[in-house]
């Protein structure tokens, strides 16, 4: 299986794994609209018990803030269990704001203030 991210496709050796990897890329190499598409791809064939365990071991706070923004985007097209997006949102609590694919000051940028996170929205 393979997803579209940076231009290329990538292959997926496990969807959490591939999820949470995508999350943690650094900002300069996110695009937005890339990573809410491949979780739309590869969420319904993740394990939600695999998907919460590599989520909740991702060292980075930031990252687990993402997934969880990510996943809740995309939860129309998807069913993601509410108690995935609890654990995730306890994971986060207290954590500092942090920008998803997007810069400070972007005119179109938007917080979701469930997982702390700034994204761009349409402009």
């Amino acid at each position: 299986m393979r997803v579209r991210h940076g231009g290329a496709s990538v292959r997926v050796t496990r969807p959490e794994r591939t999820l949470v990897d995508l999350a943690s890329l650094p900002n300069a190499q996110q695009d937005y609209e890339e990573d809410l598409q491949a979780f739309r791809t590869l969420v319904p064939r993740s394990d939600p018990r695999k998907l919460l365990r590599e989520i909740l071991t991702a060292p980075n706070i930031t990252t687990r803030a993402r997934v969880g923004h990510l996943l809740r985007v995309s939860q129309a097209d998807t069913a993601v269990p509410p108690a995935l997006l609890k654990s995730i949102r306890e994971s986060v609590s207290g954590a500092s704001l942090s920008y998803f694919a997007t810069k400070p000051k972007g005119a179109s940028n938007r917080l979701d203030a469930e997982f702390r996170v700034i994204y761009p929205g349409r402009s």
